[in-house]
């Protein structure tokens, strides 16, 4: 208490001054006023002036970058893994006996590139497969469809859902085994063709990437005149995030 008091006793008389440009304008202002016209005025409210302009200009270089239009991506890529059901066909194995059921549920996977050619549509390769699996007695019997393809992907404007498609090669492998042996007894494929159509949506948006879900049907023709149909539910990852005007 005794060194307050004798503190404000010795510094309550005392003016602080600090240096801000609005108390350099002030001041600048209050010397102007006391010289004479024939003196020459100090340079004190040009220097002023000069930092208020620098001030300004760059906020208005910084409001201009925020303006300019976001550098475009050149390509884009997704990751995805899901679930499906559909009909794959048999091919003919070595033990008759073994009845193998055409349609069931299975697993797949799913990788696509593209490069935009618009800021809404996107052109690329996709690359994924989709395998089912049965235990038939001391055999288990796994068939898969694989798809490699041209693929396009099409956003209505001002929207975070999309529509794509894909054509291109298809393949339809079929593999047998006894549950006692890990090699394979059968393996054999057919080749085909495939067309894909389906639709999805962006439903959580991070800093540069997108989480999807996407749905599809895809129908392959392979040779002898097999056909399968297959509905695919995926969900997927995809970088960078997409950045619509």
């Amino acid at each position: 208490p005794i060194g307050a008091l004798v503190g404000y006793a010795a510094g309550s008389n005392d003016t602080y001054v600090f240096s801000t440009a609005r108390a350099r304008a002030n001041n600048a202002i209050k010397v102007n006023e006391e010289i004479s016209d024939e003196e020459t005025p100090p340079t004190i409210i040009d220097k002023v002036k000069e930092q208020v302009s620098e001030s300004k200009e760059v906020k208005e270089k910084m409001l201009s970058a925020s303006k300019k239009p976001i550098k475009p991506t050149y390509f884009y890529f997704s990751l995805g893994s899901g679930v499906g059901i559909g009909k794959i066909p048999a091919i003919k194995n070595s033990i008759k006996s073994v009845i193998i059921k055409e349609s069931g549920l299975g697993v797949g996977g799913i990788f696509q590139f593209w490069v935009p050619i618009k800021s809404n549509i996107y052109v690329g390769f996709s690359a994924g497969g989709f395998e089912t699996s049965q235990e038939t007695g001391n055999i288990i019997t796994a068939r898969s469809v694989e798809n490699f393809g041209i693929t396009t992907r099409i956003y209505p404007k001002k929207n975070s859902y999309y529509y794509n498609g894909a054509i291109g090669f298809s393949r339809l492998s079929q593999r047998s085994r006894f549950t006692d042996k890990l090699s394979d007894f059968f393996d054999s494929s057919i080749n085909g063709m495939s067309i894909t159509a389906g639709m999805g949506t962006s439903f959580i948006k991070g800093g540069n990437y997108e989480l999807l879900l996407n749905s599809d049907v895809s129908f392959n023709f392979f040779e002898g005149g097999e056909k399968s149909s297959l509905i695919k539910f995926y969900l997927g990852v995809m970088f960078p995030r997409r950045r619509s005007k």
